[in-house]
């Protein structure tokens, strides 16, 4: 479930150890309405080669699907990238 649009929806906690170096990377679903991918397998796997590097930044993913560019986006695109380096 969407975080704040169901109030009775239930979520769980966890906890996972990470490791020293790492990259976690959130990106909103609006980015699928603007990919030129047909299928949702296949902008899964292009999302995951896109950011399957330490050295991917939010500009790099930004700049990869030319969002730069556009005069108009479908919906709302946020990015969240944590990194331990």
């Amino acid at each position: 479930n969407p975080v704040g649009l169901f109030e009775h929806a239930l979520f769980e906690s966890a906890v996972i150890e990470l490791p020293d170096q790492f990259s976690l990377f959130l990106i909103s679903d609006g980015i699928l309405e603007i990919l030129q991918q047909k299928t949702l397998q296949e902008k899964n796997k292009f999302l995951l080669t896109a950011v399957n590097s330490m050295d991917t930044s939010i500009n790099d993913i930004r700049n990869e699907i030319r969002l730069d560019k556009r005069d108009e986006i479908p919906d709302d695109i946020t990015f969240l990238n944590i990194k331990k380096i």
